[in-house]
Formats: structure tokens, sequence, C-alpha cells
């Protein structure tokens, strides 16, 4: 008996008989920033009840569990349902081991001595949980959610599999053989190969996008060395968030059951670290894309984290990065359907404030959209009237804004990498309400006003100008397999 089916055939390239439009000539428009209309004037008279904020104090929105001789536990409790979510928290990732971070991925088609990778799906199912992990640069996640009555059944499962997983060369061989796959996939990609980029340009040569397993030390992996990988995390520090309706004496009894963990844990490996480049001098990167669009970006590097940078980050980010660079790109020149920029804040303490400008636009409107920038960057336009609209939807935000649920112990670790103890956003709301323009465009002029930078062109060579181009510094052209590694 014949199976219907359905074939889909990817061909790659681009027709013979597609006609080149010129690009038609553009007025720039008025932007009229200082006046209101009446229908805006209406909206801004009409009153409404204020909101107040809800700021969260750590000593009262959540507990922290300090077994004796094993790792924390960041416990909140869900007073709203009947379901819980647990999260195994490492503050490791693949820049601290490459191998585990492959393992972590490995982890879902494995099964156990007991039960083969589908019927462990299958049983999730029946408790009506879901399992998940995930791993990045610089932290390692495993999760369970579910039912709160399912709750000491889900979590024997999830043990089962991190003490019991069996060796599976097939499922090896299948996600050796996917890696590769999506890095090939990866080089035909336009936003891969511009998040690349952008990794390339900030760090330099050795960039963390760039730190991975290669294809020969994929090959070597074996089945058995990511196994014992999977058994050791228990061995390695970590920290317990949990969510649900157990007591906190029930949920370390629980735990003490089924999450036998050594004392002391182990710590984490070292990291290899990556430090932002500086921006001390104009530098133009090129990488090539055949592809109309070009996608730019202007970096520049800050210093470290400063929690007296917070109010005037946050918003001078709603007022310049929000409103005045999308009006001045998009509305007033139309070089791009969007345009943004932003001072990016630091995750942690070692990493530093980058001001990043993006733009997607045509190849003939690169010289345009980085004199545009410079332009913005070197004289913050000032407009009294969005820097009100700015500041008011800042707060209105923050005053509005309620972090819940498994947001609170998120919100806790962040501020821990920062080297907080409180709710930041406690006191970017009571800065930022007396904040005027002044404050801000000197903020922007601090930041931004004759700084260096590295200017990102993504786009297909032939189409670009590189004579006008290089008014904006050194340009350092690169393959593809200086951006990705491989």
């Amino acid at each position: 008996m014949q199976e219907n089916y359905v074939v889909v055939m990817k061909r790659q390239g681009a027709p013979d008989d597609v006609l080149k439009v010129d690009k038609p000539p553009i007025t720039p428009i008025h932007i009229n920033r200082d006046e209101e209309s009446s229908f805006l004037k209406k909206i801004r008279e009409h009153k409404v009840p204020d909101v107040k904020p809800e700021f969260l104090d750590y000593s009262r929105d959540l507990k922290i569990i300090q077994p004796e001789g094993s790792g924390r536990i960041l416990y909140k409790e869900n007073t709203e349902n009947e379901t819980f979510t647990l999260t195994y928290y490492y503050r490791m990732g693949k820049n601290h081991d490459k191998v585990m971070n492959f393992a972590m991925g490995y982890l879902p088609y494995l099964g156990t001595s007991l039960h083969t990778a589908d019927q462990l799906k299958q049983e999730f199912y029946r408790l009506a949980c879901t399992f998940s992990v995930n791993s990045n640069d610089d932290e390692s996640k495993i999760s369970l959610t579910g039912l709160s009555e399912n709750f000491s059944k889900a979590l024997a499962l999830l043990e089962e599999m991190l003490v019991d997983a069996q060796p599976d060369r097939d499922a090896l061989s299948n996600r050796v053989a996917n890696t590769l796959k999506s890095r090939a996939d990866a080089k035909a990609n336009q936003n891969e190969v511009f998040n690349a980029l952008v990794s390339y340009g900030t760090y330099g040569h050795d960039s963390p996008y760039k730190n991975m397993l290669k294809e020969d030390e994929l090959r070597m992996l074996t089945a058995e060395q990511l196994v014992a990988k999977i058994h050791d995390l228990r061995n390695i520090e970590h920290t317990v968030l949990y969510y649900g309706n157990e007591t906190p004496e029930s949920l370390t009894g629980l735990l003490d059951r089924y999450h036998c963990v050594p004392s002391p844990l182990r710590p984490v490996p070292d990291k290899t670290f990556f430090r932002e480049k500086e921006t001390v001098a104009n530098t133009v990167i090129f990488a090539p894309y055949d592809a109309r669009q070009a996608k730019l970006q202007t970096i520049i590097k800050g210093g470290k984290y400063d929690t007296a940078l917070a109010p005037g980050t946050a918003l001078f980010n709603t007022y310049f990065g929000g409103n005045i660079v999308f009006q001045e790109l998009r509305e007033k020149r139309a070089l791009a359907y969007t345009a943004t920029s932003r001072y990016q804040e630091p995750a942690d303490l070692g990493r530093s404030y980058l001001n990043m400008g993006y733009i997607a636009t045509q190849s003939d409107k690169v010289i345009e959209a980085f004199d545009a920038f410079d332009e913005l960057f070197n004289a913050v336009p000032e407009s009294e009237i969005t820097f009100m609209i700015s500041k008011d939807a800042l707060l209105n935000r923050i005053s509005t804004e309620r972090l819940r649920r498994m947001n609170v112990l998120w919100n806790f670790l962040n501020a821990e990498k920062l080297g907080l103890n409180r709710d930041i956003r406690k006191e970017i709301h009571d800065r930022v309400t007396g904040m005027t323009l002044n404050d801000i465009t000197a903020f922007g002029q601090s930041i931004l006003t004759g700084k260096a930078k590295t200017y990102l062109v993504l786009g297909k060579e032939s189409e670009i100008d590189f004579t006008a181009l290089a008014k904006f510094g050194t340009i350092i052209r690169i393959s593809l397999t200086d951006l990705f590694g491989y």
C-alpha cells in the first residue's frame, strides 16, 4: 500500500530575471519633536489613577535555605495554584567545560537501566510534568515543572536520569551529525552570520562564539565519556530553585531523599574568560554576505558596572535608543525599517558596558546610515516633549511591573551577579523621578560623544563603497571561517 507524502525542494540562489530598481530620491521629513497634536494633548491631560510600584524585598519575598554541608536552596511558595517549578542552576556553561555543555544537550535522548528514552518521556507526560535542560556560555539549568501532586514522583524520575543515564552510541552519532549540520546551516543564515560578526567585533579573534568543540573533537567523544559528565553534575556546586506548594521542610526532606549530593560540593571549573576589546581607534570590520539588505552595528566599550549609572542608563535607553534613534533613522531619513541604540549593562562584574547601535538597511545606504549614527552620537538631540514622554513611559513601566513566581528568584540571582543585595529598580525609579533633560543629554555625551567605535558591516561586497567606508576607520575584511572558526 503506497503512503501519501510531500516532497519539498529547497534551492539556493537568485533567479536570473530579477530587475534592479534604482533608489528613488528621498527628502528627509521635519521631526516636530517640540510640538504636540491636539490628540496627544487630550491623552496627556486625561487623569488616570496612579499605580504605585512594588519592589522586591529579598528578606521577605523568598527564603534562602542552607542545608548543612550542601548547596543552598532558593524557595518561594506558590499561593496561586497547585503547580511547581524546580531548577538546578549551575554558574557553569560552555566557557567552563565544553564537553559538559555538549553532554547537557545529549541528556534528553538517553534512557536509564529502568526506562528507555521514550518511556521516560511517556512517564513525564503521564505525570503531567515536563523536563528540560539549557546550557549557554556561562550558565546551565536542569528544570522540572508540573502538577504539585506529582512532584515527588517527577523528582524521582529526574534523579533517575541524572544518576543512571545509560550510554547510547546511536543517539550520540545523531547528535554529532545534527550539530555539524546546524553549524553548516549557520553559515547560510544571515542572522547567525551577523551574531558571529558582533561577537568578533566585541571580543576580537578569540570570541565566545567560536569557543566550541571542533569537528574532530566531536567525533572523538564517546557515549561513556558524556554519561560520566552527566553523572558528575550532582557533585558540582549548584543552587536549587523551587517555586511550588511544598513547605521548606517537606522540600528539603524530598531533596535529601532523591537529590543526594556530597559535602562539600566541588567548585565549578575555571572559566575561559573573554574580555571585550577596547575601542581605542575607529575600526571597520566587514564580512561578506550575499543579500540585498546590509546589517550594520556600532560598538563603543564602556567601563565596569556601577550602580550609580543604572538610573541614567535606563532613562537614556528609553529616550535616545527607544525614540530619538528610531525617529531620526527610520522616520526622518527613511534609512531602515528598524534602527536601535542601547547602552547595554554588563550581566556580571567581570564584563563591561557596551553601547550597541544597530540598523539594517540597503547596501547603498551604508555610508549614510553610519553618518547618521555618528551625528546623533556626537550631538544628542534635545527635545523636552520627547524626554517627558520617555520619562513617563519608563516610570509607568516600573510602576506597573510585577515580579512574580520564579521571576523573583531569577531577579535575586541576577542581582547577586552584580554584587547587589537589593532590587535595583527602586533606586532607578526614585532617581529617574527627579531627572531632567539636561541630565540625560549630559549622560549621553559622557558615554557617546567623541568616542572611538568599532563599525560592523555585513553585506554584499560588490555593492559596498569601500572607498567611502574607509573614512570611518581602518577596514578589516574577514571571512566566514574567521567568524565561525570552522
